[in-house]
Parts: C-alpha cells; sequence; structure tokens
C-alpha cells in the first residue's frame, strides 16, 4: 500500500470516529434530557385552568373544554395564509 493509501485509509478511520462521536454525543443528550424531565417532572406546579370555550369543527361538531375536565387536551391552532 503506498502513501496515498495509507492516507485514505486513516482519513476513513478518522470520518468513522467522527461519525460515532457526534451519534454517541447524540445519545448521551437524549438520555440525559429523559433523565431531567423523569426527575424533575413531579416537580412542575399545576397550570392555571383554561378558561371555557366552545370550539366548531369543519363538520360543524362543537367541541367543549368542559367535556374534557381530568383529560390532557393538546390545541392545535393551524395558520395558513
Amino acid at each position: 500500500m503506498g502513501a496515498r493509501g495509507v492516507v485514505s485509509a486513516l482519513s476513513e478511520n478518522i470520518g468513522e470516529g467522527e461519525k460515532m462521536r457526534k451519534t454517541l454525543a447524540v445519545v448521551c443528550a437524549l438520555a440525559l434530557a429523559s433523565l431531567i424531565s423523569a426527575t424533575y417532572a413531579h416537580h412542575i406546579p399545576p397550570a392555571i385552568p383554561a378558561p371555557g370555550f366552545t370550539l366548531t369543527d369543519i363538520d360543524g361538531n362543537t367541541f367543549s373544554l368542559s367535556d374534557y375536565i381530568g383529560k390532557r387536551v393538546l390545541l392545535n391552532f393551524f395558520f395558513t395564509t
């Protein structure tokens, strides 16, 4: 193997090492985020209750927030122009 072959082989190994370090960094960050959220989730104070309101969907059905008392609700207000 000539000098170019050695340099090429070394650079490929360095590239794989860099990919491995980046992957490991992402995995560690996700694990840390999961640990932090699990540790402090029970310390989050309860939110202020939302005011009651009613929405109508595209089919004309109405939904009231009071129908979902005690359940988690996600509101997604989609915006287009």
